[in-house]
């Protein structure tokens, strides 16, 4: 849906990942992925939705990975529990400034942990999707599995 909404006029990338949630939300949006981390035992979980990669931001401005490094070799995995709307609306102001994670522990914050899991891994597959978005880009896929390259790209960050 949220392909959709960004070609609604005047809704920018972060409008209408705020829309596509809230939508989500209000028509009781579940998913069941089944998520194997790392090659390890897969395991179910209902959910709203997941992220993962190794970037910090997503969502026209989310802090959603405050702690993920491009070039550390680990991808951050969060997988998003359903809430209510009232939840979510309480809860979506820290989570876009990235303080559902304590930065010194590196865990998910107390207010958090009913709602968010949280993993670090060089490789997860996602069984169950619907709809995935890479860079932007919307694609409808039932699977995706996401590894970390070592040494496929160089960076030279300062």
């Amino acid at each position: 849906m949220q392909g959709k909404i960004k070609k609604f006029p005047l809704v920018t990338g972060e409008g209408a990942y705020y829309l596509g949630c809230l939508y989500a939300i209000a028509r009781k949006f579940r998913n069941k992925f089944t998520v194997s981390i790392d090659d390890q035992e897969p395991f179910t979980k209902d959910c709203l939705f997941c992220f993962c990669g190794n970037s910090r931001w997503y969502g026209g401005g989310f802090k959603v990975a405050p702690t993920a490094l491009v070039n550390d070799g680990l991808l951050d995995l969060y997988i998003i529990k359903y809430v209510s709307t009232k939840t979510f609306v309480s809860l979506v102001g820290d989570y876009k400034k990235g303080e559902h994670v304590d930065l010194e522990k590196d865990v998910i914050k107390d207010k958090f942990k009913d709602f968010v899991f949280y993993r670090k891994c060089v490789g997860v597959k996602i069984e169950g999707c619907k709809t995935i978005c890479a860079d932007g880009e919307i694609f409808e896929e039932s699977t995706v599995d996401i590894k970390v390259i070592p040494q496929a790209i160089n960076l030279y960050l300062e």
